[in-house]
């Protein structure tokens, strides 16, 4: 039975790392996907979501959980949040506090430290003639987010594990978080905002793997 659809396009570094959670936790039937194209084009320049769905959404952006009484929910943390509380069987953040606060503690540093900056090295970069028209890219941003990534995926590395992923035998939702950006920053089709930064870091290439290899069999 559907408990709500999950509003998505597909391949989106913010929608991706929930569409794996869904297909780890196995709640893709409870929750359908409803597809919507944001993509940027000459009918919708800046790729936001359009229509009768921008009433429902109005920070106009997705990734999106609508459940089955009509609420709401928006931003990919909160959306998985949601589904780690609402069916607390096999969860992934755990169910003691050490253990909840050692995975928060990892999503927080991958998206903070690393993903939201790589990010904005792509809005500011390759992707800045599309995200100047949602909101302000400073001459000069896309060196200093760039930069930002280099110098704490440096901090971070000397933590990463040498084996397992962060959150230890199995992933956990910065694992998702993490797989599915870094999957964007190195594709060259969006110009490739992580292309030494791998190399420079062995044991972030090395869990990256084996996080590919892991949802490449869900």
């Amino acid at each position: 039975m559907s408990l709500g659809k999950f509003i998505t396009h597909t391949g989106l570094p913010n929608s991706t790392p929930v569409e794996y959670y869904l297909k780890v936790r196995g709640l893709t039937d409870k929750y359908p996907v409803q597809s919507v194209n944001v993509m940027a084009s000459d009918k919708n320049p800046t790729g936001e979501v359009r229509g009768e769905l921008a009433e429902k959404l109005p920070g106009g952006a997705i990734p999106a959980l609508e459940l089955a009484d009509g609420t709401i929910i928006e931003e990919s943390n909160a959306i998985m949040e949601y589904f780690e509380s609402a069916h607390p069987e096999g969860n992934l953040e755990g169910t003691d506090a050490k253990q909840r606060a050692l995975n928060r503690m990892w999503n927080d540093k991958i998206e903070k430290m690393i993903t939201e900056n790589g990010l904005d090295a792509f809005r500011t970069g390759p992707g800045k003639d599309i995200f100047v028209k949602r909101f302000p890219c400073l001459e000069g941003a896309h060196e200093t987010f760039s930069k930002r990534v280099d110098h704490f995926m440096a901090v971070v590395e000397k933590n990463i594990p040498e084996k397992g992923f962060l959150g230890g035998d199995k992933p956990n939702i910065a694992d998702m978080r993490m797989v599915s950006v870094f999957e964007f920053m190195t594709n060259e089709a969006f110009g490739n905002v992580m292309r030494d930064n791998l190399t420079k870091n062995p044991k972030f290439a090395a869990l990256f793997a084996r996080q590919k290899e892991f949802v490449g069999a869900l």
